[in-house]
């Protein structure tokens, strides 16, 4: 993959990249195109389709994996990409982590201080929930690792999911929840003394 940082005028280049942002614009002259905002993990690039109804441009949406084909040029100082050839990327023809920007810090480890955290909850009723959901329930566990929650909120990368997770605010926030729906299950069913 042919990161944005890298790319150079005069460059010619197929790859995919996801689109933060897509919207119509017209020119001076009264003709429609569209202005893109792609991105990786090293930043993004503004692109420009110069023909949005012209055959090898094909649907797709903000927050698509697109493969791009065009041309990078160089406007007001700005590097650019005149997109000449657009479809959406389907799932497998890309990696999500080369798109958003990651934590440092390593997955494993932040997931045992998580386990760590569980384990050392004395509320049954809290051991009890976290435990399905991070222990007993390994598709939910895999999925969390490896959320991507820039795809739907793209100010909201995974390093901010991973990291914040681990914060007492979080902890904080389930257990009042958690509290919340306790004393209103008791109140109205006269479950969990």
């Amino acid at each position: 993959m042919k990161y944005i940082e890298a790319l150079r005028e005069g460059e010619r280049i197929q790859e995919i990249y996801l689109c933060k942002q897509k919207n119509v614009a017209m020119t001076k002259t009264g003709k429609e195109y569209e202005n893109v905002i792609l991105q990786d993990k090293t930043g993004s690039l503004d692109a420009k389709i110069w023909d949005p109804r012209s055959m090898g441009i094909d649907d797709f949406d903000a927050l698509d994996y697109v493969e791009v084909s065009g041309d990078v040029t160089v406007f007001n100082g700005q590097t650019q990409l005149s997109i000449k050839r657009a479809r959406k990327a389907k799932e497998g023809e890309y990696d999500p982590s080369d798109y958003l920007p990651v934590s440092d810090k390593n997955l494993d480890d932040m997931f045992n201080e998580l386990l760590g955290f569980i384990s050392n909850v004395e509320n049954t009723y809290y051991k009890q929930l976290l435990s399905k959901l991070f222990i007993e329930n390994q598709e939910f566990a895999k999925a969390f690792k490896n959320h991507s929650a820039a795809k739907s909120s793209p100010w909201i990368y995974r390093w901010f999911i991973r990291a914040y997770t681990f914060s007492n605010k979080v902890m904080r926030f389930l257990y009042k929840t958690i509290s919340y729906f306790k004393q209103g299950f008791t109140y109205y069913f006269g479950y969990l003394s």
